[in-house]
């Protein structure tokens, strides 16, 4: 493959062709198909909505795992609920000592999450939180089909949360599942987002699909078809005025947010996508890569083997200088950006610094279903190219 005109997309992105196909026509697939789930904009709100349907109340508190995004806490924040955070080893393992550790008297939730779509030994967990007495929320914002012992990732806990858009084309999409029946779901959302935010994910998705193909159908269609709607987009989301919208933070938390649902185009392409087909190319690409990629100076993978059934979300690797790496990928047309570098101003990372270490220098690969073995072996070639510098 020829490095300048190599473009490799660091996450899933909408075709026209795909967006004309998808029925709006029948039931969510699993694990999603359960009658305790409830959707919504985004995995953020879907855990606001966890808390409140688990009873958690301000001056409890809930056992976080030091390694995390930072997104994930703003619902505590807003909620009044407490934090309190537990270790993980150097294979993203939970530390049932620490998290035993962090268990006092207002604990009544412990959030374990499934990172990068490899699956923790989450019947362990959840034994450990029933004889304590605890909730457990389970986080599989990582992955869709993942299984472990013949069950869904996201049947374990009292509560599960999922992030669709992460590993699909969506503009927006999380949920809750609950699996204990004695929990009542939360009542369903009453309205979406306005479209012209539906609409603007959607733009961006198919403008970033048109970009990376090559070829001449990919610019008439971008050229002639699409163009203006995209123009009547951009004027729209403007406002008035012809000021562009302030470009918002990934990382926000908009409380007038939380009682949106998910889009209808989202909950289209959703239940028009082959999941168990998404689940296996990313496997095989996650596969392909850690074949390919050996451990150097500068790089190391932070997993090498995954199961069968697993259905990653990206490959992690652990890298000594973050920002010249992306700089090196991005320039060679590989999109990897920063990660989960970002500190939330509730975390102690003081008592915490090998999570905190792992938040500064772990980056992410893209693994996605779009992709194939040339991809693949393109990305590992840059990969081990890099000298560091």
């Amino acid at each position: 493959m020829q490095g300048s005109r190599t473009r490799v997309v660091g996450a899933p992105t909408l075709s026209p062709l795909f967006l004309a196909r998808v029925s709006r026509r029948g039931s969510l697939p699993e694990p999603l198909d359960a009658p305790g789930v409830r959707t919504y904009y985004q995995a953020r709100y879907a855990i606001w909505h966890a808390l409140r349907a688990l009873g958690v109340k301000p001056g409890d508190n809930v056992l976080f795992p030091a390694f995390h995004c930072s997104t994930e806490l703003d619902a505590c924040v807003d909620l009044g609920i407490d934090l309190r955070f537990y270790g993980v080893d150097d294979s993203l393992r939970v530390r049932i000592d620490s998290l035993d550790r962090a268990v006092d008297a207002r604990t009544k939730a412990v959030f374990v999450i499934h990172y990068f779509g490899l699956p923790q030994e989450i019947e362990t967990i959840a034994e450990y939180c029933r004889r304590k007495g605890l909730r457990l929320i389970e986080d599989c914002a990582h992955t869709l089909r993942g299984l472990r012992a013949g069950r869904f990732l996201g049947a374990f806990g009292d509560i599960s949360i999922f992030s669709m858009r992460k590993l699909l084309p969506l503009p927006d999409g999380g949920a809750l599942r609950i699996n204990d029946p004695g929990i009542r779901p939360p009542a369903e959302p009453t309205a979406g987002p306005p479209t012209v935010t539906t609409m603007g994910g959607v733009r961006k998705s198919i403008s970033r699909n048109l970009e990376f193909q090559q070829g001449p159908l990919a610019g008439a269609v971008r050229a002639r078809l699409l163009r203006p709607v995209f123009l009547a987009l951009k004027s729209i989301r403007s406002g008035r005025g012809g000021h562009p919208a302030r470009a918002e933070d990934p990382y926000d938390f908009f409380p007038e947010r939380i009682p949106w649902g998910m889009s209808p185009v989202s909950r289209a392409i959703l239940r028009g996508t082959p999941l168990d087909e998404v689940g296996r190319r990313r496997r095989e690409n996650f596969r392909s890569l850690a074949g390919r990629l050996r451990p150097t100076s500068h790089v190391r993978p932070v997993f090498v083997e995954i199961p069968e059934d697993t259905c990653p979300w990206v490959f992690p690797v652990l890298v000594d200088r973050p920002q010249t790496f992306i700089t090196h990928l991005v320039g060679r047309g590989i999109e990897v950006s920063e990660f989960w570098q970002r500190f939330h101003p509730v975390f102690p990372r003081q008592r915490f610094p090998g999570e905190s270490s792992l938040k500064e220098h772990v980056l992410a690969l893209p693994v996605h279903h779009q992709l194939g073995e040339r991809h693949m072996e393109w990305i590992a070639e840059t990969v081990l190219r890099w000298n560091g510098s």
